[in-house]
Formats: C-alpha cells, sequence, structure tokens
C-alpha cells in the first residue's frame, strides 16, 4: 500500500519547535536526529520522500512534536510498506534528457522563501532530483519563483551536459525542460524587461541565453503531469500516487518522451 509521506494540509514551522525548558528536555530523549540521519540514506534512491525528509532535517536542532510525529509516518507508512520501491534502469531508453521544474511560492511560512523543485530524467531513468529553498530575498510572484527554479535547475543541466561530454558521450539537444508556470515561460522566451520583472536578479535572465543557443527547449506542462511537484510541498494521495508512477516509470508521460 502506497501512502503519501505527508499531510497535504500540514506545514511545517519553527512555531512548532518547544520553546520550554521542560519541553526541550522531554524532547531530548526522543531520537529524533538518529531518525532524520538515517532516512537521509534513502534520497538517493527514494525521490518520493526527498521533500518531506529535506523538510523535517530543518528542525534536527530542536524538534516538536508534530516534526517526530511525521518522521515516523514517513519510516512506518512509506518506507516500511514500500520495500521494494526503487529506481529501474529500463533496457533500450533513449539517451537523452528531459528535465521537471516546480516551485512553491513562499512555501516556508517561517520566513516565506519559495521552494524550488526539480527532476532530471536520462531516458525514462530520474538521475537527479532537488527540493532546496530559494536563497535571497522572498520571491513577489509566483512567476518569479518558478524563474528562479529553473535558473537553478538550467545550471544543473549544463553540468550533465558539459560531463557526459567530457566522457565522449553526445547529448540529443535542445534539452526539453517543462515548468507549470506559463507566466515564467513566457519572461523566459520575451527578452523584453516588464515593469513587474525588472528587479529579478540579471543572473536568472541566462535562462534565455540557453534557450537562444539551443541548448533548452522550455515548454508548459499541467501541474498534474509534472512530476516536480512533489519536491515543492505535499500534496494529496491521489495526485502523490500518480506522480510517483510516473517518477517511477509505470507510466510515462507524453512530454517525457
Amino acid at each position: 500500500k502506497v501512502n503519501c509521506p505527508c499531510d497535504s494540509n500540514v506545514k511545517f514551522s519553527r512555531s512548532q519547535q518547544p520553546t520550554g525548558a521542560a519541553e526541550q528536555k522531554k524532547m531530548s530523549y526522543i531520537p529524533y536526529r538518529q531518525l532524520i540521519g538515517s532516512l537521509l540514506y534513502l534520497l538517493g534512491t527514494r525521490p518520493e520522500l526527498y521533500f518531506i525528509i529535506i523538510s523535517l532535517s530543518r528542525f534536527v536542532q530542536n524538534p516538536g512534536y508534530l516534526h517526530w510525529l511525521a518522521a515516523l509516518r514517513v519510516l512506518f507508512l512509506n518506507v516500511c510498506n514500500t520495500p521494494l520501491f526503487g529506481l529501474f534502469i529500463k533496457v533500450g531508453q533513449q539517451f537523452k534528457l528531459s528535465v521537471y521544474v516546480d516551485s512553491d511560492h513562499g512555501g516556508n511560512i517561517d520566513d516565506r522563501k519559495s521552494i524550488s523543485g526539480y527532476i532530471i530524467y536520462l531516458g525514462c531513468t530520474p538521475i537527479i532530483w532537488r527540493s532546496k529553498q530559494q536563497k535571497g530575498k522572498p520571491a513577489e510572484s509566483s512567476c518569479e519563483a518558478e524563474y528562479i527554479a529553473l535558473s537553478a535547475c538550467i545550471n544543473e543541466v549544463v553540468w550533465i551536459i558539459a560531463f557526459l561530454t567530457e566522457l565522449g558521450f553526445n547529448l540529443p539537444t535542445p534539452v526539453p525542460v517543462y515548468c507549470d508556470n506559463k507566466s515564467a515561460t513566457d519572461l523566459a522566451h520575451n527578452p523584453v524587461h516588464h515593469e513587474r520583472t525588472k528587479h529579478i536578479d540579471i543572473r536568472y535572465h541566462r535562462i534565455r541565453e540557453f534557450i537562444l543557443d539551443g541548448t533548452i527547449a522550455l515548454h508548459y506542462v499541467k501541474s498534474e503531469e509534472n512530476p516536480a511537484d512533489i519536491f515543492t510541498k505535499s500534496v494529496s494521495v491521489s495526485t502523490f500516487k500518480h506522480i510517483i508512477s510516473i517518477v517511477y516509470g509505470k507510466f510515462i508521460s507524453k512530454f517525457s518522451t
């Protein structure tokens, strides 16, 4: 049985950490740090657990009881129930990259910074996945948050291309990059700086250079077909089940072919 690793209505924050000495002492007897440390070993083969484990690892210094319960849910309802889950490398798949990107605007409720997430496939096998809080000042819009996520992901794509080229492999370009924010894709294709986006740091506009030189091709994908969605936020059980079927290659979206 597949379970969602986290309730979609739950948001973790510093307000859930213990503040009193008595409560902190009580939590010090709970092996939260050890459990999170053990779960971190799963991140190399269990992409669907990446977001929740990274989110919970922010509180190892001073975990709250809610954080402990959430970690136990990951262990018993996900890890123990799906011991055979993992990545499969299929025979005969095409040697090409495809990339999915997403962001959660203001996803961190403590400082309102956005969360970037992406997953990179070689053929139909995931090879890299990330969930990171965006640095600097909080993004002012979902378009800006997605644009920043795109920039971080494309930097990784360019590195992969260079690395594989050095090893003697030639990847077909442009690499398709899919995101579910039309405003961000429009901004990446439009060289004009609009009033509402001119504050975006110039380094993020490198996206346009890689589009123009044919390194990447940016496309829109519906949110329900975007596997990067589970790297930025907690989703419903039905959405989670559908997305992990894409992540593990049991169902290959038409956008991956």
